[in-house]
């Protein structure tokens, strides 16, 4: 198995001949200004599939995952349940992290922005890889050999109106996987030689360089045609007293991973469609702690006084971001975090 993800990846003359014309390309400051003339080396598990025409980042497919896809004539991806997971080379840099509501002309306002959301801080990444896309139940089913959705796709994934029957959409397995614990997703990330993302890698990349709530702005309604939330079309499933936002996108729960625009740097659904695990613990106070140099990591507040009681909270509980399609656009600011386990 291991022979053949090397073949897949990098052994092979095409693999190879891709991985010239990537690498030549990151350290072409000319070309690919974003990574500052970045010497990256052949990545084992991973195969170039080129760089996003509108980001001008690189992108390459998880070769133990699935098919690597091929692009259009307009130079976008193209997905079927065969596709791989597809991974973005994110440039490193620094940014201004979380969000306050205290000051207006401060950095990253946001006028509901809570205190675990605060202090705004810098964080310093280094260069990582991120995927495009939540990973589908497809490419779950070939990971991990089940698809515990919810709504699932398969000959009975459709969503009906509750109240008349109506046919509302059709689910396939290029909808994201949902129902899955964090133990499930480390561990499924492991096999395929992958991690989940701190905390701050995942704010860096649904900011794309914005510091705004949304990537799309200030405005909420800039999100329609961006993000799957809690709009119209969510009504016909779901609860009294949930928050519907105004426009309708045809998607009651969940839209397949690629349905929706992708922010500036080529992530699709990053703020809503299902929540996202990151790596780390949820400490309420955890912007007060000491920061990992390079991957952002937040490290657990000084365990003395009231700060117990936080850290004693923490155990067992992760880090949510992007929560899904049942929020509304207060729900899903780049700077909202949750916790599950």
């Amino acid at each position: 198995a291991a022979e053949s993800v090397d073949e897949l990846s990098m052994e092979s003359e095409e693999s190879a001949a891709r991985w010239r014309e990537a690498t030549s390309s990151i350290a072409d400051e000319a070309e690919c200004p974003h990574y500052g003339g970045l010497k990256l080396t052949p990545q084992r598990g991973l195969t170039p599939v080129g760089r996003d025409p509108s980001s001008g980042l690189w992108e390459f497919a998880c070769v133990q995952s699935g098919e690597a896809p091929i692009r259009d004539d307009s130079g976008q991806l193209v997905l079927i349940e065969e596709s791989a997971i597809v991974l973005v080379l994110v440039p490193g840099g620094s940014y201004w992290m979380g969000a306050q509501s205290d000051d207006p002309g401060g950095r990253n306002f946001d006028a509901i922005a809570t205190p675990k959301e605060a202090p705004v801080h810098e964080v310093e990444l280094a260069t990582y890889f991120l995927s495009k896309y939540e990973v589908t139940q497809a490419q779950w089913k070939r990971i991990a050999l089940t698809n515990p959705s919810y709504y699932k796709g398969s000959k009975r994934g459709i969503n009906r109106d509750r109240m008349t029957g109506e046919v509302l959409s059709v689910i396939t397995t290029l909808h994201p996987v949902e129902m899955v614990s964090w133990l499930d997703c480390s561990y499924a990330m492991t096999t395929q030689g992958l991690s989940l993302p701190t905390e701050a890698q995942w704010e860096f990349a649904a900011r794309a360089g914005t510091s705004t709530p949304w990537w799309t702005g200030v405005d909420p309604r800039a999100l329609e045609g961006a993000e799957n939330l809690c709009d119209q079309s969510a009504a016909s499933i779901g609860e009294p007293g949930w928050s519907y936002e105004e426009w309708n996108d045809g998607f009651p729960a969940h839209a397949p991973v690629d349905a929706l625009a992708p922010n500036p740097w080529g992530f699709h659904h990053i703020l809503g469609n299902v929540g996202e695990w990151t790596r780390e613990e949820f400490f309420v106070q955890s912007y007060r702690g000491e920061i990992e140099a390079g991957t952002g990591a937040h490290m657990a507040p000084d365990q003395d006084g009231e700060n117990a009681a936080y850290v004693e909270q923490a155990k067992g509980n992760r880090a949510l971001r992007g929560p899904g399609w049942f929020r509304d656009a207060d729900g899903v600011r780049v700077s909202a975090r949750y916790n599950a386990v």
